[in-house]
């Protein structure tokens, strides 16, 4: 088979890998009955191996690999892989079981299931349905397997008929049973009959699925990529039960809170030629203006980019309702009684006023500045050419009222100047005014703080450069919004109130030079040490392929709350690589030829 890359570790060295074809896309999770309360999904070894080869990093391990001493690959790699492969080897043969059944049953997707409670099943309905498609032999050697040992403690497995269904049966004394069910592309292991006879009436279309009765579907067809882990929890019931027993206001301050039915929890990850795509999404169904989500209700407005460089690599916006939030809290108080209400409101103004007056101001004040400001903050950080890329830091903050802002901003400035005896200056670019204040740190960064109203914002700067940099950006091509990977992230990311944007491959392209310069000279000075020089290290090119854009957003809605990230950085990366690391294992447990390389 053709050999292709692999990244397997964070540390100095890394393992290739040879390409398999891609599993077909399980369907597992839609056998499961929509009366089951949770699910746990594998993708199993065969489709983390799929994944890896699709990742970024790829093409630059490969590289890597041809450029490393045939020794030292067999000194840091190979002595590794051999000894873990010969201690599940000997640990597998003692229970009579072969390596490359195991390393077949691991390569097939898993799905396990929870239902409802069986009494002869002692607990919980648990199955494990496992799609053995090509793997089916092994998994059968393996149940076979399974059975002897069984046998050898007097256990023997039956075949039984439960509602047109053959089902092989272990009974264990003092134990559940096991059964288990041969559905053709897969098989099913329970302890119920009850939940089995659901998985069959799901596959024969006479049930609901859990994906088409729940938030598991829609979650994850969020994901990008290949699946690899996943799991989901089902309150959507459970919520439903307590309904009829809760108290009449309880609509009424479930809409206040913004929290009303429960309809489940959903965690997956996956991976493929974008890197890793993660996303967390907590059903909660409620008024989006309730207290716990009109802080989050708006969406983020990313039109701040088209102030900020070409060469940023790192882009965050956060758009909070603070001046909604208070409403809400206002709203919620009026629902309590009339006395408990009363209490409260006091309670909160006592305890907030005696803080604000420690701080030497008063609740009318801070009310007066949170209006003054707007509910959105970005945020950029770019490196600009030089000898040695430059770290700007951009701030833009939203402003409704800049006469009460730059009155603020006024009294803090004097209040520095007082403390420090640091001099603010003044410098017009155009109709505006940045005020800066030039700061020495220890005699090695020289940098200027600054500051300036524009545009119906407060621009906070790392340096004067900067503010004037973005003030007078007036060719939209040289802004950030120009660029390709913004325009994508702005269309995956509607709707989000917080997003950040790490663009690493820019950081790669500003700052390679200086890598070349520092690193490489000591990557040869060590190659007799460490086992290869600078000639096996990838290239700018190869490095900011590799490490790409990430991006990280953050959803609230009627519905509930999201968190999604996809990127070169994401966790399914790294767990794409384990599973390879598993798969190389087990290759070599079996004897089989090392398939890296």
């Amino acid at each position: 088979m053709k050999t292709k890359a692999l990244q397997l570790s964070s540390l100095a060295f890394a393992l290739g890998l040879s390409a398999q074809a891609p599993p077909g896309p399980p369907v597992l999770e839609d056998l499961l009955p929509a009366s089951s309360f949770a699910s746990l999904r594998f993708g199993g070894l065969d489709a983390f191996v799929a994944a890896a080869q699709q990742l970024p990093a790829a093409g630059v391990i490969e590289r890597f690999l041809t450029h490393v001493p045939a020794d030292t690959r067999a000194r840091f790699v190979d002595r590794w892989f051999d000894d873990a492969a010969q201690h599940v080897r000997q640990l597998l043969q003692r229970q009579g079981i072969a390596p490359s059944d195991v390393r077949e049953l691991l390569g097939c997707p898993h799905v396990l299931g929870i239902g409802r409670p069986t009494i002869t099943g002692m607990g919980p309905s648990v199955a494990l349905l496992i799609e053995t498609g090509n793997h089916h032999a092994a998994v059968e050697r393996l149940l076979a397997a399974l059975e002897a040992i069984a046998a050898r403690q007097g256990v023997a497995a039956e075949v039984e008929r439960h509602s047109k269904l053959d089902i092989r049966t272990w009974r264990i004394a003092g134990g559940p049973p096991i059964h288990v069910f041969d559905l053709g592309h897969a098989l099913a292991i329970s302890n119920s009959i009850g939940y089995l006879t659901d998985i069959a009436a799901v596959l024969g279309g006479e049930q609901p699925s859990l994906a088409a009765g729940s938030l598991l579907g829609a979650a994850r067809a969020r994901l990008a990529g290949t699946v690899l882990l996943s799991g989901f929890a089902n309150t959507q019931r459970l919520s439903a039960m307590l309904d009829p027993v809760l108290p009449y206001e309880a609509a009424d301050w479930g809409a206040a809170l913004g929290i009303g039915s429960l309809d489940g929890l959903y965690a997956g990850t996956a991976a493929g030629p974008e890197g890793g795509s993660e996303i967390l999404r907590l059903g909660v169904r409620g008024d989006a203006h309730g207290l716990f989500k009109v802080a989050l209700s708006k969406p983020v407005d990313l039109g701040a980019a088209r102030i900020c460089s070409a060469n940023t690599v790192a882009f965050g916006a956060l758009r909070l309702d603070a001046a909604g939030l208070i409403g809400a809290v206002d709203h919620f108080l009026d629902l309590l009684p009339a006395e408990t209400g009363s209490r409260v409101r006091q309670q909160l103004q006592r305890e907030l006023g005696r803080g604000l007056r420690r701080a030497g101001t008063s609740p009318e004040e801070v009310h007066g500045l949170i209006n003054a400001f707007g509910d959105q903050v970005t945020a950029a950080l770019s490196l600009e050419q030089g000898a040695l890329p430059k770290p700007e830091l951009l701030v833009r903050i939203e402003v409704r009222d800049a006469p009460r802002v730059a009155a603020l901003l006024q009294r803090l400035t004097a209040m520095v100047a007082d403390e420090t005896g640091l001099e603010w200056k003044q410098r017009k670019v155009d109709e505006n005014v940045v005020h800066f204040v030039n700061v020495d740190v220890e005699q090695r960064f020289k940098l200027s703080p600054c500051w300036a109203l524009a545009d119906g914002a407060l621009l906070l700067g790392s340096d004067a450069a900067v503010l004037v940099r973005a003030l007078r950006l007036d060719d939209p091509e040289d802004s950030l919004a120009a660029q390709e990977d913004f325009r994508t992230l702005a269309t995956n990311t509607q709707g989000a109130f917080g997003v950040l944007h790490l663009r690493l491959f820019r950081g790669v392209d500003l700052a390679w030079r200086t890598v070349e310069t520092m690193v490489f000279p000591q990557v040869d000075a060590h190659a007799d040490d460490i086992g290869f020089d600078s000639s096996a290290l990838p290239d700018s090119e190869a490095m900011g392929a590799l490490l790409d854009t990430s991006t990280v957003a953050a959803f609230a809605d009627e519905s509930g709350y999201s968190l999604e990230s996809r990127g070169a950085l994401g966790s399914g990366a790294w767990l794409a690589a384990i599973g390879v690391i598993a798969d190389e294992v087990l290759a070599r447990a079996a004897k089989t030829p090392p398939r890296i390389y």
